[in-house]
């Protein structure tokens, strides 16, 4: 039996304990596939170290039975063939060994491939399963909305709420109309407001005056050089 088999046969099992409301049944599929996967999640990385610590052990028998050959051949180069048949010997028991590894490594191999696919699917179902809780919820919500919108236009009742607006419009209007009435209209000054704007203007005359003498002797002084 797979682990995403297993999974969700006690999934169903917790969910039918009791029955529950669809929302929280959702959230106790979402718990309960959380909780699976990560204990398969830890499980696979476990039997992943196992498969890595024999191909490491694969590793250094075929580095050692590459040394055992070497040193058999050199025996056999200082002819000595007693110490190369020892060598040898020594690589041969090392192979049987390696191969007994290899067989071990073969089934790790193939139990950790199947159990990491399995955790792919496993994290395949709670994502969806995630999203459809999701989805779920966003459509009971935009339900709920809708239900509160439909409740607060039925208690309107008999009023017309056309009729409402245009009697506000027209209110406004007539508030804008009487603003623009008394902007258009000359506001009065007091006597002492008068009298400020008289001595202001009479400020600004002497200002004007002053410029423009300033202009006439300097348009002046300029004729006068162009003449020199």
């Amino acid at each position: 039996m797979s682990i995403l088999k297993r999974v969700k046969d006690v999934v169903r099992q917790n969910l039918s304990d009791k029955p529950l409301p669809p929302e929280e049944r959702l959230d106790r599929a979402v718990e309960e596939l959380d909780k699976r996967y990560r204990i398969s999640r830890k499980a696979v990385s476990s039997a992943l170290a196992d498969t890595k610590r024999l191909e490491l052990k694969l590793a250094g028998y075929d580095e050692q039975i590459k040394s055992w050959t070497e040193r058999a051949g050199d025996a056999l180069d200082a002819d000595d063939e007693d110490l190369a048949r020892l060598a040898l010997e020594k690589k041969v028991a090392l192979e049987a060994e390696s191969a007994a590894v290899r067989e071990v490594y073969v089934k790790q191999k193939a139990g950790t491939d199947t159990l990491k696919a399995s955790l792919d699917e496993l994290k395949k179902l709670l994502e969806k399963t995630r999203r459809e809780r999701n989805l779920l919820l966003a459509r009971k919500q935009a339900a709920k909305a809708k239900q509160t919108v439909g409740d607060a236009s039925s208690g309107l009742g008999g009023v017309d709420v056309e009729l409402d607006l245009d009697a506000l419009l027209e209110e406004v209007e007539g508030l804008e109309a009487e603003a623009d009435v008394a902007v258009a209209l000359p506001t009065a000054l007091n006597p002492e407001e008068e009298l400020e704007a008289k001595f202001a203007k009479m400020d600004q005359e002497k200002k004007l005056d002053s410029e423009l003498a300033k202009l006439k002797a300097s348009r002046s002084s300029n004729g006068q050089t162009d003449a020199g």
